[in-house]
């Protein structure tokens, strides 16, 4: 770690006295994919206060900042992390109903706590985001979605804070929301507090029976019982990921331990002792074969942050 990130770092974390802070903290430690080297400095913060002075005074002092919510579609790279990450943790939750069907979500909920308070509010209309280990801030910021939902579909509006500390709301059509993007992923000046998502009413029961149908087909089809970060690439139009690499022949290929799941060829698993590295050689590998045997590039899902090697 650069001695300039070192000593502004130190000052930083004394400044924290209620937040958790990791020097040199794994990543394995906080991705679904259990890969990852170390984070210079990792803070997990328990009050929304604590966020923004980490957020804020990084960037006032030109230390790097990335944020991540759960970690669940996220790959870091084997050197690890550079000056500060920012992980959104479940101490930042909290489910305000405002009127009938109106939910404001704090960025740290967890989906799932999302999920159940919905179903026993009579909600409806997250039931596809059932299984998604995600959080709040990480599935807007994505635009998550399964079985043809996305939460861009729900979001009113979403409450940030900048770089100069200032926190306000964005409505839903300045968030530039497309398939797997909004515009969080080309703002990093942009921190998510949470969001305003619209529901319709429905029956405790029906929304009950929708989740547990979605959760038993994922069991069914997706390689739940080994580490992974989801759907490796995106959808391409027309068609779907598992069957193109099926057709170039690669499900169950492997590069050291990561694997094309056998289960489901549109994800790579971490068989045990999986490097970033394996993963990236097999993605490039998939990318290759699928193009020359269906003229179509598969564009990653999963995001990659970090450096490839330590610093020396």
């Amino acid at each position: 770690m650069p001695e300039g990130y070192r000593e502004f770092l130190k000052e930083l974390a004394y400044t924290l006295k209620d937040s958790k802070v990791l020097w040199n903290e794994p990543m394995s430690r906080h991705t679904s994919f259990q890969i990852g080297g170390p984070a210079d400095f990792l803070v997990i913060p328990r009050t929304v206060e604590d966020a923004g002075r980490v957020f804020v005074e990084c960037r006032r002092n030109g230390v790097p900042c990335c944020v991540i919510g759960n970690g669940t579609n996220l790959l870091v790279r084997d050197g690890g992390i550079r000056g500060a990450v920012l992980k959104l943790s479940p101490d930042l939750d909290g489910i305000v109903p405002k009127g009938e069907t109106l939910l404001e979500v704090g960025a740290g909920t967890l989906l799932s706590e999302l999920l159940d308070t919905a179903c026993e509010l009579e909600l409806s209309g997250l039931e596809f985001a059932v299984g998604i280990p995600g959080s709040v801030g990480g599935a807007v910021a994505m635009n998550a979605g399964a079985y043809d939902g996305e939460v861009a579909s729900l979001v009113s509006r979403v409450k940030v804070l900048d770089q100069e500390g200032r926190v306000f709301w964005l409505d839903r059509d300045e968030l530039s929301f497309s398939y797997r993007e909004s515009i969080f992923q080309h703002r990093s000046d942009l921190l998510v507090l949470g969001a305003e998502l619209r529901m319709v009413k429905g029956k405790k029961e029906s929304i009950r029976h929708q989740m547990e149908e979605y959760a038993r087909r994922r069991q069914e089809k997706q390689p739940l019982d080994l580490p992974s970060a989801g759907s490796a690439f995106r959808r391409p139009p027309g068609g779907y990921v598992g069957p193109l690499v099926e057709r170039a022949g690669l499900k169950g290929f492997s590069v050291g331990g990561a694997r094309v799941s056998p289960k489901h060829a549109g994800f790579i698993v971490n068989t045990g002792g999986a490097s970033a590295r394996d993963v990236l050689e097999l993605m490039d590998v998939i990318v290759s074969r699928v193009y020359e045997t269906s003229g179509i590039v598969l564009q990653p899902e999963i995001v990659v942050l970090g450096e490839d090697e330590l610093p020396r």
